[in-house]
């Protein structure tokens, strides 16, 4: 068993061969070595893989990083069907935030990718079947928002992301696709608090479960 930051990652796979669904961090203190990142065994009956917080304590991942990781794992999970890629605060670091890889092509049984803390360009994503496509980004200061932050329904931070939004609705790569702004389970609490209470939480869909 390798004791790196990926062992977990790269042995899951062997050690449960029925496993549907399966979170992993790599939880590094300092920069990890994304360069040399070890195959993983296959997941053969994986539906939703759950990836992330990829920041250290320190260090953003950088664009490559990312596009290393996404290679890795979309080859590991012939029947993934929803990919969550979470990116996370560096605590130390002025260091720009990862963008999805241009030119990315997502095996045809992935129907939801849900990405955070990560930048996505219109026509960045080129083939795929998605169905939903829900993205997270920081404000406009370039400070990522923690769960605890109290500007995290700031107007500065909705209209970043509405804008994001916005611009890969109107991507004609992604037609067809349902593409909204990822809530955190805070979020979808205090949308709930507004509700009658019959109708708490039942939006089912903005929170990180699998009951989509």
């Amino acid at each position: 068993y390798s004791q790196t930051s990926f062992g977990v990652a790269v042995e899951c796979g062997r050690w449960f061969g029925n496993l549907e669904t399966f979170a992993f961090s790599p939880k590094a203190y300092g920069s990890l070595d994304w360069s040399s990142l070890p195959a993983w065994s296959t997941f053969a009956n994986l539906k939703h893989l759950r990836l992330g917080d990829l920041a250290s304590w320190s260090h953003h991942a950088t664009d490559d990083d990312l596009s290393e990781v996404l290679r890795v794992t979309l080859r590991c999970a012939p029947k993934l069907e929803r990919l969550s890629v979470y990116h996370g605060e560096a605590h130390r670091t002025q260091e720009p935030l990862p963008d999805l890889p241009a030119g990315l092509r997502l095996p045809a049984s992935i129907t939801q990718l849900d990405l955070t803390e990560i930048y996505v360009r219109p026509g960045c994503i080129v083939e795929h079947s998605l169905k939903k496509l829900r993205v997270r980004i920081p404000n406009d200061t370039g400070i990522i928002l923690t769960p605890d932050s109290d500007e995290s329904d700031s107007d500065e931070y909705l209209g970043r992301c509405d804008k994001m939004v916005a611009r890969l609705r109107n991507d004609p790569h992604l037609a067809g696709v349902t593409v909204e702004r990822y809530f955190r389970p805070k979020d979808k609490i205090k949308k709930a608090s507004a509700k009658p209470s019959g109708d708490a939480m039942s939006d089912s869909d903005d929170d990180d479960s699998d009951s989509d």
